[in-house]
């Protein structure tokens, strides 16, 4: 049984309200409670149809995802109850299956975890992770907590890209890059990368034949296409950008380079304290400046880097790095200047 994010958080809903046995639920109440937990952090235009909750509680009722909840009618108070006043759906062993579908979205709830304003998705984040802990006794306990803006436009597409990743489905998006018009493109997605605050998607588009990047913000509509998988064969998210910085390319069919530089002050103590990449070297260091090299593919993001550091660092190599980084500063005070 596939379990989307709606459904999942719905279900969560749906065991909170059954464990206040004071209340009688019918399925208009239940509605209510899943519309109002929902509507502020997800697109909802109304509330879930009778269909949908009779749906969740048979689905919740006959063990599609690993448990029994049991749950009757009851004609007297003319509303849903748990027949066993100590069960919770948190209580329950969860299948291997479900158990991964259930990763999945606990991965995407993670990245909303910090926000302020959904403070309710904490306790589900806690919950949930309490309850896979149980199952999975060498996950390593969260100890640390980090912030994230959730400032970024269409998050929605998240979970459903997910789903046909794992599934290896084909997909056609429209999409439309800054200042130019929307088109549509027939992709094969492969994975997701969150950089800077902003999540990409990273597909084979099959007109281009080539993996090409696309921000999330940026798509308009998804959806599922029947045309052949083009498989990802080994290449996984890791590999895919182990030789970069961010997710952008000057070009598709550009290598790895050696980028040399010098940083001065105390500004190579923090950059050998933290490193630029990972493939970064100390190649030289005195009391007053370091030399250091970077194995990589140059790109904007490494750009915006050593521009941030742009007074006290000096490009070794290569030139064209070199030449690039000083038309951007000319252009910077050519703007600014009085």
């Amino acid at each position: 049984m596939s379990t989307n994010l709606h459904a999942m958080m719905r279900y969560r809903v749906i065991d909170k309200c059954l464990k206040k046995h004071n209340v009688s639920w019918n399925w208009q109440k239940l509605s209510e409670a899943c519309y109002d937990f929902l509507k502020d952090d997800y697109p909802m235009e109304k509330r879930p149809a009778r269909r949908t909750i009779l749906k969740d509680i048979f689905v919740m009722k006959y063990g599609n995802l690993g448990y029994k909840a049991p749950i009757a009618y009851d004609r007297q108070i003319k509303g849903y109850v748990y027949t066993d006043p100590h069960f919770s759906i948190y209580n329950q062993t969860v299948g291997q299956k479900e158990l991964g579908e259930i990763k999945n979205a606990l991965n995407i709830l993670q990245q909303f975890s910090g926000n302020e304003k959904i403070p309710e998705l904490q306790e589900v984040l806690i919950e949930l992770e309490y309850s896979l802990s149980i199952q999975n006794k060498n996950k390593p306990v969260t100890i640390i907590h980090i912030d994230e803006s959730l400032n970024v436009l269409k998050k929605q597409w998240l979970y459903p890209l997910l789903k046909f990743i794992t599934a290896k489905k084909c997909i056609r998006i429209l999409y439309q890059s800054f200042g130019k018009d929307k088109k549509e493109y027939l992709l094969s997605p492969y994975f997701l990368k969150k950089y800077n605050g902003r999540w990409n998607l990273i597909a084979y588009a099959h007109e281009k034949k080539e993996a090409r990047t696309f921000p999330l913000d940026r798509i308009h509509e998804v959806h599922e296409s029947f045309k052949k998988y083009k498989i990802n064969k080994g290449i996984d998210a890791n590999l895919y950008f182990k030789d970069m910085i961010g997710i952008s390319k000057y070009s598709n069919n550009q290598k790895k380079e050696i980028v040399k530089f010098k940083a001065l002050s105390l500004n190579k103590d923090y950059i050998k304290t933290k490193p630029i990449h990972s493939s970064q070297c100390l190649i030289k260091e005195t009391e007053h400046y370091a030399i250091f090299e970077l194995n990589l593919i140059p790109n904007y993001e490494l750009e915006m880097e050593l521009l941030a550091r742009c007074d006290e660092i000096e490009i070794i190599k290569p030139k064209h790095l070199r030449k690039r980084l000083l038309k951007r500063v000319k252009e910077f005070i050519k703007l600014n200047a009085e």
